[in-house]
């Protein structure tokens, strides 16, 4: 199978600062690809390069087979979808609904009214994210979570072949994380829609992705299956002799905890 995305030699940064560079990998339809590594390791500024919000310093990102820098940025946007930690759009009062239907604006443009398909869709969305039910309400009462739930609703209404996802499961307690992560899962196996996303939390990390990418130091340093990427000497290496790795009792999945120091 054909990758969905193929990064190559890719340098990121900010400014005058590269903040990591030489990064390869490639991620098929259907696969969840978690990115982690220690804060200021640089996972949010590459998934803002994956998603064009920054130009890449160096190397290239292949979208099904076309250089992303050669798409138009409408033709891109219909494709990949990035759901922010943070989104400018709720500086000013809007509906849930007429957030998530921003979603479609790379179908329809800005000026276009949207039609039936339009609305079917955005609200299919809404109802796969449980979040039906707020569609009256303006985005500024929303809960940490039910914004985490509108921004995966917004990405999830633009219909991409690949969604960037900035900690999704920020502000979400364990019920509502576990809930998400395998929504995010489920999505990507039935849509066959390629995801890449940034946690912190490893075990989720272990438990909802294909594949781990570590970053740190600049670098790429480890990618792989969780198994093979959260093991005592990587950890070690990354975060020295503050972590334990052991596997779950049920699932053998490697479980990452940080010591506590007497």
């Amino acid at each position: 199978m054909k990758p969905l995305l193929k990064v190559s030699g890719l340098a990121c940064g900010h400014g005058a600062s590269t903040v990591i560079a030489g990064i390869g990998f490639e991620v098929g339809p259907g696969e969840v690809l978690a990115v982690v590594g220690p804060n200021g390791a640089g996972k949010t500024t590459l998934l803002h390069t994956l998603g064009r919000l920054l130009p890449p310093r160096a190397g290239g990102l292949e979208l099904e087979g076309t250089p992303a820098g050669r798409m138009p940025l409408r033709a891109f946007a219909r494709k990949v979808a990035l759901a922010p930690q943070r989104t400018v759009e709720l500086a000013w009062p809007m509906r849930v609904e007429e957030f998530v239907s921003l979603g479609r604006a790379p179908h329809r443009g800005w000026l276009l009214p949207y039609n039936r398909a339009d609305r079917q869709i955005v609200a299919n969305a809404m109802e796969r994210l449980a979040i039906a039910p707020l569609a009256g309400r303006e985005t500024a009462s929303l809960s940490g979570g039910e914004l985490r739930r509108a921004l995966l609703a917004r990405a999830l209404a633009q219909e991409p072949r690949l969604m960037l996802l900035d900690e999704p499961a920020a502000y979400l307690d364990l019920h509502y994380q576990s809930e998400l992560l395998g929504l995010i899962r489920a999505l990507a196996k039935e849509q066959g829609i390629a995801v890449i996303l940034t946690i912190h939390d490893f075990t989720l990390a272990a438990l909802c992705a294909d594949r781990i990418a570590l970053l740190h130091n600049g670098r790429l340093r480890a990618l792989g299956k969780p198994g093979a990427v959260f093991n005592d000497d990587t950890i070690k290496t990354v975060y020295g002799e503050q972590m334990e790795v052991f596997p779950h009792p049920h699932s053998g999945m490697p479980v990452v905890l940080p010591k506590l120091r007497q």
